[in-house]
């Protein structure tokens, strides 16, 4: 039975950078999409539900 080699490490750097990056990524991408929605909230709820729509809908 061989044992394991614990000198290296199980993930290497480069996929550690790659995880921070992709993560880092979707929090700007979150963060775009949500200051876009709150920058364009009225005008899409004009467009969506102009006010001839009727109450109960």
């Amino acid at each position: 039975m061989a044992l394991l080699d614990t000198s290296e490490p199980l993930e290497s750097e480069q996929g550690k950078y790659r995880a921070l990056l992709l993560a880092a990524l979707g929090g700007v991408l979150e963060n775009y999409d949500f200051i876009v929605f709150a920058l364009f909230a009225r005008v899409l709820g004009q467009l969506f539900f102009p006010p001839e729509m009727p109450e109960w809908i």
